[in-house]
């Protein structure tokens, strides 16, 4: 049988080592959320709405291999093939899509059994 837990509740039964097995958070889709506590959810199954996440930037740690980089005009990925292919160190950023990444990732890891990967689409490498 489940038991019905507000998001508090359920977020003090995590930090204190409980656990949510068979439980629903009755207020998942309406409670704003702490951006750490989101993250405490997300890691036990339960994600709260991007809307519902309240977060403030100071509490976030810089980073300077994200913070200070130039990011510049994504590349198409047709151009980082021959990189990709041959080997060389890559020049140009690029943003990638689900399917141009899967195809790309299962050319270099085909045939490495410790390796799954599974998509946002569901397919599993």
């Amino acid at each position: 049988m489940n038991k019905e837990l507000d998001v508090d509740s359920a977020i003090n039964l995590l930090k204190s080592g409980g656990k949510l097995d068979d439980i629903i958070i009755s207020d998942l889709a309406t409670s704003k959320v702490q951006m750490m506590d989101a993250l405490l959810l997300a890691r036990n199954g339960y994600i709260v709405p991007e809307d519902n996440v309240v977060y403030d930037d100071a509490q976030i740690q810089y980073d300077p291999d994200f913070d200070d980089v130039a990011w510049g005009q994504p590349v198409p990925f047709k151009k980082l093939i021959p990189s990709l292919e041959s080997g060389a160190p890559l020049t140009e950023k690029a943003k990638f899509n689900d399917s141009q990444c899967q195809a790309i990732i299962h050319s270099h890891l085909k045939g490495n059994k410790s390796v799954e990967t599974i998509w946002g689409n569901g397919t599993t490498l």
